[in-house]
Formats: structure tokens, sequence, C-alpha cells
């Protein structure tokens, strides 16, 4: 009852704040920017309880423990038990006090009203319960006081548990950081013990690569001078070298064939030692004979004499004085020298020989391209020429054929004959008697001795030749377009004075 009282309590409340902002939904509350603010205000005031928190108690879910709960759920049972008991004495009383037309009989099969002496002790009983009541209520009020204060006490003892449980686990994690860090720096030291391992050994490796290039730069040079020197050296020594050679390889493969004992024997009959060639001495260039390599002269030998025959595999140096090298190195010199004149004169000579070339080629190229010239004019003037018989010709024919008189006919060939000697007359001089076909001769072997000398001229008169050539040509020019102005002007004027004859004449 008491619950459903403060819920429509509650609801009234809420009807009688409703605004009228509230009653419409297309309308802002007033109070919307005091409830942001609020909201503000609550969410600064958790952060700050979130800050005075602990490390291990932020972002956790605070746990309820057992005395709680056990104190919650007794704390529901006597508020159930303090609800029905004050419902049955609210029940009693009002079914007691309540008027006679207002009273409800309690549900049962018979109704029976009860002396004066049922009343008291019932009300004996309710006043003996009140005080059980009172007195449970204060047992209770001191029990819930002691849960609380053991409640503070297990809280403390919880949270005090929980900070050593924490420094506990903070400790272990140290031990196992600190110990990682050492086995980290040990790690550490050891690859830097190695590297510093490594480095040695790759400067000892670097020193060791410098020493092996020098040596075999060295090597390499000293395998050189000894081909120069060997190369140098005369083919007599060469062959006696290689003799010397082939009777050691000779005499160690002889001594691998053989076996041990009947080596001891070989050596216990024989007294003769092993006869080598004798090798050269330094100081003085004396060489052994050919005969003295042969086997023949070696029917005994020793393991001694064969370990020794390496000294006589390897040639020998046949210069023994530095001045031999001298002599062959002026030697060489000279023919150096007398090589290094040959082949400038050899070099001089080309050059003039390839400017020479490059000369004759030149003028070979000037003489093929005027005789290409030439030959062009040549056989346009023989084209032309050969157009020209044959229109001669052709008029020949036509004459013979024409059905003219012969009178007619002589009088043409007179014209012709006039303008034969005309010709003659303007390029040879003075006209002799002759016929017309002659005079043609004459003037064709007039023009051939023309254009040979023509050839013949050098390129200075040339050149002087054709620009008179082409100033007479532009002066003829000139003068045959002053001409032509001349008489198209006299035209004009003449067909001028004609329309004005006209134009009189038809005034008129």
């Amino acid at each position: 009852m008491l619950n459903r009282l403060n819920k429509s309590e509650e609801v009234t409340k809420d009807r009688n704040n409703m605004t009228s902002s509230s009653s419409s939904p297309f309308r802002m509350p007033s109070n919307i920017l005091e409830s942001a603010k609020q909201n503000e205000e609550e969410r600064r005031q958790e952060r700050r309880m979130e800050r005075t928190l602990n490390m291990h108690e932020k972002g956790v879910i605070p746990r309820e423990s057992v005395r709680s709960i056990m104190s919650r759920c007794m704390k529901e049972i006597e508020d159930e038990e303090h609800n029905k008991k004050w419902k049955e004495s609210t029940s009693g009383e009002a079914a007691y006090l309540a008027p006679a037309n207002k009273f409800v009989p309690p549900e049962s099969d018979f109704y029976h009203m009860g002396t004066y002496r049922d009343f008291i002790e019932k009300q004996e009983e309710i006043v003996r319960l009140q005080c059980c009541i009172i007195a449970g209520r204060e047992k209770i009020q001191a029990l819930k006081e002691q849960m609380s204060l053991q409640e503070e006490e297990i809280a403390k003892a919880e949270y005090r548990c929980r900070d050593e449980v924490f420094s506990d686990y903070v400790e272990k994690v140290e031990k196992k950081t600190v110990l990682g860090l050492k086995r980290v720096e040990e790690v550490n030291e050891a690859l830097r013990e190695t590297k510093q391992k490594i480095e040695k050994t790759k400067r000892t490796l670097a020193k060791v690569k410098k020493d092996i290039a020098e040596r075999s730069d060295v090597l390499s040079l000293d395998k050189q001078c000894q081909e120069l020197l060997w190369n140098i050296s005369p083919p007599e020594w060469q062959t006696q070298q290689e003799a010397r050679k082939q009777t050691a390889e000779r005499i160690k493969a002889a001594a691998r064939e053989t076996k041990p004992a009947t080596q001891a024997s070989r050596r216990r009959r024989s007294d003769v030692g092993l006869v080598l060639p004798p090798i050269q001495e330094s100081h003085h260039g004396i060489f052994f004979n050919k005969e003295s390599c042969t086997l023949e002269k070696i029917p005994e030998y020793d393991e001694g004499f064969v370990g020794n025959l390496e000294v006589y595999e390897k040639p020998q140096i046949y210069f023994t004085d530095p001045k031999q090298l001298l002599n062959i190195m002026a030697d060489v010199d000279q023919d150096i020298n007398r090589l290094s004149d040959d082949l400038s004169q050899v070099e001089h000579c080309l050059q003039c020989h390839k400017k020479n070339m490059s000369n004759l080629q030149q003028d070979m190229e000037k003489d093929t391209a005027q005789s290409n010239e030439e030959m062009d004019y040549l056989s346009r003037c023989i084209n032309k020429k050969r157009a020209k018989t044959a229109k001669i010709e052709q008029r020949i024919q036509e004459f013979k054929m024409s059905e003219d008189g012969p009178e007619q006919k002589n009088a043409v060939l007179k014209q012709l004959n006039q303008k034969i000697s005309e010709l003659y007359r303007v390029c040879m001089g003075d006209l002799p008697d002759m016929s017309s076909h002659e005079l043609l001769t004459a003037v064709e072997t007039h023009f051939h001795d023309l254009l040979e000398r023509f050839n013949t001229l050098p390129e200075d008169e040339l050149k002087t030749i054709k620009k008179e050539y082409r100033r007479e040509k532009t002066t003829r020019d000139k003068k045959q377009k002053e001409l032509m102005v001349q008489m198209d002007r006299e035209e004009r004027r003449l067909q001028r004075a004609a329309r004005r004859q006209q134009w009189a004449l038809e005034r008129r």
C-alpha cells in the first residue's frame, strides 16, 4: 500500500511539474541548458572520483562481499516481516475501530462476539507483541550497528589484503623484470664480445689478405722476371736446362718403380754414387756439358739424391752478372729507337701518301664531274642536232614530195643558200665559192673547235665569260622589255586616235 501511495504521489508531482513546452513535442523545454549543465557536473564528479581511486581499482566494478549480501538479505526479510505485522496490526485496529455500518466481520463459519475479558487479553497480547517488536527492533538495530562496524573492519581488511596482494604482485613483477634485464644485459655483453671477436678476426683477415696480395704481387713479379730472363737466355742454355729437367724426371720415375730392398742391395754392391751435372755457381757462368746429363753415367742412385732432384727440375738463371742484362737492355733500347725512327718515317710516308691520295681523289672527282657535264652537254647538243636533222630530212622529203613546180623549188633553195651564206659570213668572215653543204660542214667544224677551246679555257676566264654573257642577256632583255612597252604604248595611242576619229565621225 505504501509503495502504491508513493508511486501515485510521484506521478502527481511529475504532472504538476510538466510545463507547456513538454505538452507539445515540437517545442524545446526551457530547462534543457540546466539539464546539460547538470549532466556535465555529474561527469566531472565521476572523473574526480575516478582520479582519487588507486591504480588497481580503476576500471573495475566493486565486488560485493559475503557479509554485505547477508546483511542485505536479512534487512529485506526484516522489512517484509515488519510490513506483515504492521498490516496485521492496522487491519485489526481498523476492524475494531470501524463503525457498525462499515464493520466487516471476519470470514469464518460462525460469528462469535467475544467478552470483555477476551478483549483485554487480546490487548495484553498486542502490547506484549509490540514490546517484543520494539525489543527486537532495538536488537536488530544493535546488530545492524555491529554489522556495519564489522563490515567497515572487513572492508579495511580487504583493502589491506588487496594492497598487500598488489604489492606482492608488483614485487614479483619487479623481480622478474630485473632478472630479465640482467639476462638481456648478459646477452648484450655476449653479443658485444662476439662482435669484438668478429671485428678482430675481420681485421686479421684483412691483414692476411693484404699480406697475401703483396706476396702474390711479389711472386707474380718474380715469375714474370724469371720468364723474361728465360726468354732472354740463349736457346742452347734453354735446351741444356730442358735436358737436365728430363734426366731428373727419369731418375724420379726409376726411383718410384724400384723397391727399397733392391735399392739397398745396389748401394752395397756399388761404391759409385749418383753422378749428376753440377749446379752452376753464382760467381761464374761456366756451363756443364750435355754429355754428362745422359743416363749411362748414372749407374746407381740414392734416395737422398732423389730428394734433391727438385733443384735440377727448375731451370737456372743464365745471367750471373747484372752487366749482361744492362748490355741486353742497351741493345734493346737501340733496337727500340731504331724501330721507333722507322715507324715515324713510315707514318710520315703514310701521311704523305694519304694526302696525295686525297688530292688525287679530289682531282679525279673534279675531272669526273667536268667530264659528266661535258658528256651531258654533248648529249644534249647531239639530241638537238638529231632533232634538227630529222626535221630537215622531213622537210626535204616534203619538199621532194610536194607538187610545186621547179621554179618555186629553185626559189626556196636560193633562199636557203642565202641564209647559209649569211650564217657563214657572220661566223667565219669572207664567203668562199662553195656549195651550201660544204658551208654547213665548215660552220659545224668551226663550232666544234669553239667548243673544244671553250672546254680548255681556265675557270677564271669561263667565269668572266659567263658574267659578260649574263650581263649582255640582261641588257638585251631590258631592251626587249622597253621595246615591248613602247610598242604597247604606240598601239594604245593608235587605238585612242582611232576611237577619237570614230567619235568625231559619229558626232557629225
